[in-house]
Parts: C-alpha cells; sequence; structure tokens
C-alpha cells in the first residue's frame, strides 16, 4: 500500500508523479498481486488511494447492502485501525487525485471523471479549467 501511495506521488524514480492508471500498468507489470492473487485494476487502485483505512480511520456500515446506495453520514460506523500511511501524504494523494493529467483535454476529462470515478462525491474531481 506504501508503494501505491508512493508511486502516486513520487512516481517510480523513472517519471514524476504517477496516475491511477500508470500505477495499475507498473503493479501488473512487476508482477505485484492484490491480497487475493489477482491482477490490479484502475478502481482497485483508486479504492487504496481513496481509503481513509489507511490514515486510521476505518468507516463501516456507509452503503446499503441491496441497493449499494449511499448511507447518510449519521450512519456510518468509524473507527480507529492503527495507520499504514501518514495523514500528509494521503491529503497530498487527495489533492493529486484532482488535478487534470497533463495534455488531458476537458472532453477526456470528463470522460475519465465519469467512467473511472464513477463512485467519487464530485468534490473529488476538478473541472476548474474546463468550459
Amino acid at each position: 500500500m506504501r508503494l501505491i501511495f508512493r508511486m502516486a506521488l513520487e512516481g517510480d524514480g523513472k517519471s514524476g508523479p504517477m496516475g491511477i492508471k500508470s500505477i495499475t500498468k507498473h503493479l501488473n507489470a512487476a508482477g505485484i498481486r492484490t491480497r487475493d492473487g489477482g491482477r490490479w485494476g484502475i478502481d482497485a487502485v483508486h479504492k487504496v488511494l481513496t481509503r481513509t483505512t489507511y490514515i486510521g480511520r476505518h468507516r463501516f456500515n456507509t452503503k446499503f447492502w441491496k441497493t449499494r446506495e449511499r448511507k447518510p453520514g449519521t450512519e456510518v460506523v468509524e473507527m480507529t485501525v492503527p495507520p499504514i500511511v501518514d495523514v500528509v501524504e494521503f491529503e497530498a494523494v487527495q489533492a493529486h487525485l484532482k488535478v487534470p493529467e497533463p495534455g488531458m483535454d476537458c472532453a477526456a476529462h470528463h470522460e475519465r471523471a465519469d467512467i473511472a470515478h464513477r463512485h467519487l462525491p464530485r468534490q473529488f474531481l476538478n473541472f476548474r479549467n474546463c468550459s
């Protein structure tokens, strides 16, 4: 998990900060598997980078199990767990995820938001440079 956060902020040593797709490709090319032994997908990497469990705040009871709709905040339960990632590093990754990738036009940025980040709250998406 720390490697994924490090790649998001610093890259793999050959490049600068990496996006979710680049991290996914790197993990699979390096033969690094998920805890279940599977290949990494974009959604799995995104969940790692946005899950507050890694900074010591595990949340559960967040969705209705039948509809997968979000529950009101008053029904969500949060418990403290040992952190794996520093809060400052986590917040830096969140800020990095809001910024469109270099060279990405507005249409592609909106498409990425619609596909890869469909489950994200709107505040995690950055459209300020788009018309």
